[in-house]
Order: C-alpha cells, then structure tokens, then sequence
C-alpha cells in the first residue's frame, strides 16, 4: 500500500517538471535554444533553429570564439525566463529576460514537420541606428577665438 502510494506520488510530482521541459511545444524549444544560445552551446542552439538562425548563430559563434575565459565563465550562468507566449497556428513570439539584459526581447519560432525551431532573421535582431537621441539644442558653442 506505501509503495503505491509512494509511486503514485512520484508520478504526481514529475508531470509538472515532464510538461514544463517538453519541446515539442514553442516555449520549451525557445526555452532550450535561449539557454543554449546564451550559455554558448553553439551546437544546440543550431539543432534547434532553422536553416536562417543557425546561420546567424554561427556568426555569433564566430565572435564568440575571441572572448575571455572569465567571460565565458559568466555567460554558463545566465539565466533566461520566459515572460510572454504569444502562438498563432505554425509561428509563435517568445518574450523573454535573461540576467544579462534586464528588458524584454522577443524570439520568433516557426513549427517545420512537426518540430518548433527558432527562426530570427537579421532584420529581427538589428537595432535602429536611427533613433539616436537629438542634440541638445541649448548645447553651448564653442568659443571663438578673437
């Protein structure tokens, strides 16, 4: 009868922890190429993209190939949370932190034969060089010689 019961309550226990890491579903794909990505386990993140991410990632990879060990030791420690799923039929938007960065960042999947994979393109992850602050119009000149 304890052992039963103690199975029944092991069953109980891991269905949350079995559902929260399944990847067949956009959030716990996104949340595997994240933590992936950020802790820099290049090769997973590549499994889990789309043939235009793990070309971007593998330019990160690139970069990432000249940075310090220290900071390398940081980056195995991010942590990233998921905020935000938002899924329309095959294509999903992830809204994610990570202790990195504190404000938000989203990440586009794609659901292809049945898997659901990462699929930021360049244009996503550009920021807008054009939204520079203006200048200050009361700036001082500088002086004029005489």
């Amino acid at each position: 009868m304890i052992r039963q019961f103690l199975s029944a309550l092991l069953v109980v226990a891991f269905i949350p922890v079995w559902i929260g890491c399944q990847s067949d579903s956009p959030e716990g794909t996104a949340q595997e190429f994240l933590n992936s990505f950020y802790q820099m386990d290049f090769d997973k993140a590549i499994a889990l993209s789309t043939p235009q991410q793990a070309e971007l990632v593998k330019q990160v990879e690139q970069f990432a190939s000249l940075t310090s060990d220290s900071a390398r030791a940081v980056r195995k420690n991010v942590k990233v949370e998921i905020v935000n799923v938002a899924v329309d039929g095959d294509n999903a938007i992830i809204t994610y932190t990570n202790s990195l960065e504190p404000s938000e960042s989203t990440l586009k999947m794609t659901k292809e034969s049945g898997k659901w994979l990462a699929n930021n393109s360049k244009e996503d992850i550009t920021t807008d060089v054009s939204a520079e602050p203006e200048n200050d119009e009361k700036a001082e000149e500088p002086a004029k010689e005489q």
